[in-house]
């Protein structure tokens, strides 16, 4: 896949002249997970889009989407989703959300806020409002 956007001139391979692009440096789930983490925050969360497709999205909009092209190749579907991947992170806030017009309270608020759209979206498990099931994606936290 990775050849054949290079091909296109999507993308620029690494050799020397060039920078690393992201495709050719973070090419599994564990590495973009691990860039979100470097990146500062406080968790995140993915899989890929099989996943995805296997545990979120209703059996009848499966079989809708299904009918509006249909595959030749499941394999090739199964290939293609495992290429791609859904990912949820979020950040602690408490440094950049304070102003010189802000007080305690209102920085709680926001902090309060962010924690629980963290714990809304970025959920494992049955609960999970996105469809992050336990054993079928990864999650790390700090």
């Amino acid at each position: 896949m990775e050849q054949h956007l290079i091909r296109r001139g999507t993308i620029v391979s690494n050799n020397s002249h060039h920078p690393p692009q992201c495709l050719s440096s973070y090419t599994t789930l564990e590495s973009l997970l691990q860039k979100c983490m470097n990146c500062g925050f406080q968790t995140s969360v993915g899989c890929n889009m099989l996943t995805v497709w296997d545990t979120l999205i209703n059996p009848v909009y499966q079989k809708i989407a299904l009918s509006v092209e249909p595959l030749d190749e499941l394999e090739e579907w199964n290939l293609l989703m495992k290429h791609y991947v859904f990912i949820v992170a979020s950040g602690n806030c408490s440094s950049s959300s304070s102003s010189s017009k802000s007080t305690d309270t209102d920085e709680y608020k926001v902090e309060s806020c962010i924690s629980t759209l963290e714990e809304m979206f970025c959920k494992v498990g049955n609960d999970s409002i996105l469809g992050f099931q336990q054993g079928h994606c990864l999650c790390y936290k700090k």
